[in-house]
């Protein structure tokens, strides 16, 4: 890995594999995950300047990073321990998840 190149493991970064990683690391999350995903596209409409799959795509990112923000057992702290993690999670491609979950349902 160069000095530029800040992915990992095919990921665009470090942050956003591991979140995926845990969003699919048990049963629980992962049917979560997947629900969403098909609830999304079974919602979306496709318009003249997004398909349907792009709906879909920015609704799950968007569902997804609540899930975890809602999820974060630091979010109502006020120490460096918080302030990290908010940090990591801002650097997560929350987009390139939900893609990868589309993926699984929709060609």
């Amino acid at each position: 890995m160069t000095e530029s190149d800040t992915s990992y493991n095919g990921w665009s970064n470090y942050e956003t594999w591991v979140v995926n990683l845990w969003l699919g690391n048990d049963e629980d999350s992962y049917n979560t995950c997947r629900s969403l995903a098909l609830r999304c596209v079974e919602e979306s409409v496709a318009d003249k300047v997004f398909s349907r799959k792009e709906r879909a795509r920015y609704q799950l990112a968007n569902e997804l990073k609540e899930l975890i923000e809602d999820r974060n057992p630091l979010a109502s702290e006020a120490n460096v321990y918080a302030d990290l993690l908010n940090a990591s999670l801002g650097e997560v491609n929350w987009q390139e998840i939900a893609n990868s979950y589309l993926e699984e349902i929709v060609d």
